[in-house]
């Protein structure tokens, strides 16, 4: 599943309301095992993750989230696009993901120890 950017047509108020719509719908486990966010993901939708551990694939454009801690509990993740996480400092969380084969970061300008996904 592929969730993009609301048009220029919604009011501030109904883009929140589809937002938290998602938020209701990841908090809990779905059938989904891909996505892919290919707008800004603003950061309480990506901690919203959590709730999805069966996630096989997960894209990730970019936001404005910092933590990466949501990704811990997808541990079926083989496939992991993380673009424009210019916020994220630390990457140990994802040292958790044992199954992960491909794995993509880009635009992550704060990063002081990268070593830190050998976990």
């Amino acid at each position: 599943m592929a969730c993009t950017q609301l048009g220029t047509d919604y009011t501030p108020s109904r883009a929140r309301r589809v937002v938290n719509e998602w938020i209701e719908l990841l908090a809990h486990p779905t059938s989904l095992r891909d996505l892919r966010f290919t707008t800004r993901t603003p950061k309480r939708l990506f901690a919203a993750l959590v709730g999805q551990p069966q996630l096989s694939r997960l894209a990730v454009k970019w936001g404005d989230y910092s933590d990466l801690s949501a990704l811990e509990p997808l541990t079926h993740l083989r496939a992991l696009e993380l673009r424009g996480a210019s916020a994220v400092t630390e990457l140990g969380s994802l040292s958790k993901l044992q199954e992960l084969e491909v794995l993509a970061l880009e635009g992550f300008r704060r990063i002081d120890d990268p070593h830190r996904l050998r976990g």
